[in-house]
């Protein structure tokens, strides 16, 4: 943050408007970035192949099998096998290792995104400037050499997080083979119910299982399993929002520009192939699963966010708007006209939607009702 500060201030002093310290991070090979490139290449490697048709047409959760009895398939499956080896431990949601799987143990969630890959656009904003070097010309030359300084540490810094956040998820793919195994134990011994119930046990309470064989799960999972739902609509409710204008969302301008487009609500990887080329991205939030999405939308709008996450960062590498933090973006119906200006943070929607916006917002006991019913995953 310190780092980040220095850089504001020195692109300030040098008046470099519309760069922000994030559009150092262009071009810089950290991992979120590498794992988009190599998507990238996958996508053009089922291109020549002739997998992209199978890609594209195959139902949704059978693009594997469709590939294994196909021709084009047989030269296509080595390169996803290297890719899952050096990347595979990526995951939907970086910090919920028990609710998710990575690519490696599920490849269907890499298939959508290559998929999107192959409907969208295959590289960054071609004209992006060399943030580092535009800022040091306008700058006194006394301050150059602590530009250059400041921005390679920020460079490096990011590259170093992005690594270590890869680590973590290599090291909860081994965390989950350990959870499995303990998971099958307990239910050969008919302690357990089913092996997805470990989830509702505390660390202490699966040790204690395993080491005394008498000890039966099945009543205190089913007492677990009944509270859940209650129990996270409290976690997740944030109260109602602060009703803006009407018509009007405010955010964070996190990328600058202006865009018109359909909303395209997604929720989860699972609805990837829901978004078509020029759809804004609506959302909750983005964490680097999301990054192949930023090729085919117009714009992204978000739930949470801010200058700093992944949304804002991606969203100005590929020089798309976005407007973050809005809290309640995803209210807004699929589909509807939206108007979003990155620079100023503010999402319109078009008067014609209005009217269906107001219906489709549910109150807070319904979304209460909903949340309990089919609750957001939680580790």
């Amino acid at each position: 943050m310190v780092s980040r500060a220095t850089a504001a201030w020195l692109i300030g002093l040098s008046r470099s408007a519309g760069i922000a310290p994030e559009d150092l991070y262009a071009g810089v090979p950290y991992t979120t970035a590498v794992i988009a490139a190599g998507i990238a290449r996958l996508a053009e490697r089922a291109r020549t192949t002739g997998a992209a048709e199978v890609i594209l047409q195959a139902a949704p959760g059978g693009v594997g099998e469709a590939l294994a009895r196909s021709a084009a398939g047989a030269d296509f499956l080595p390169a996803v096998a290297a890719f899952l080896t050096d990347h595979g431990a990526r995951t939907a949601r970086l910090y919920l290792p028990f609710s998710n799987l990575s690519w490696r143990e599920q490849p269907e969630e890499l298939y959508t995104l290559v998929a999107a890959t192959l409907r969208g656009s295959s590289s960054t904003r071609p004209d992006a400037p060399d943030a580092v070097a535009l800022v040091a010309s306008r700058l006194p030359a006394a301050l150059r050499a602590r530009w250059r300084a400041t921005a390679a540490r920020i460079q490096a810094l990011h590259i170093g997080r992005e690594a270590t956040v890869y680590l973590i998820e290599e090291l909860f793919c081994v965390a989950r083979a350990g959870r499995d195994e303990a998971a099958r134990r307990l239910v050969a011994r008919g302690q357990l119910p089913a092996p997805d119930d470990l989830r509702l046990l505390y660390l202490g309470e699966v040790e204690a299982a395993l080491t005394d064989h008498g000890r039966p799960l099945g009543e205190l999972v089913e007492r677990r399993r009944r509270q859940r739902g209650v129990a996270e609509a409290i976690w997740w409710d944030r109260g109602q929002p602060q009703e803006d204008s009407e018509g009007v969302l405010h955010g964070q301008p996190a990328s600058a520009g202006q865009a018109r487009g359909p909303a395209r609500v997604i929720h989860s990887p699972a609805q990837f192939s829901r978004l078509q080329p020029g759809d804004v991205l609506v959302c909750p939030y983005t964490d680097p699963t999301w990054t192949p999405l930023f090729a085919l939308a117009s714009a992204v709008v978000a739930d949470s966010g801010g200058p700093l996450s992944h949304a804002a960062i991606v969203a100005r590498e590929y020089g798309i708007p976005a407007v973050l933090g809005t809290s309640s973006a995803t209210r807004l119906p699929d589909g509807a006209s939206l108007f979003v200006d990155g620079t100023r943070g503010i999402v319109t929607l078009e008067p014609s939607h209005q009217d269906a916006a107001r219906q489709d917002r549910p109150p807070l006991r319904r979304r209460w009702a909903h949340w309990g019913s089919n609750p957001e995953p939680a580790d």
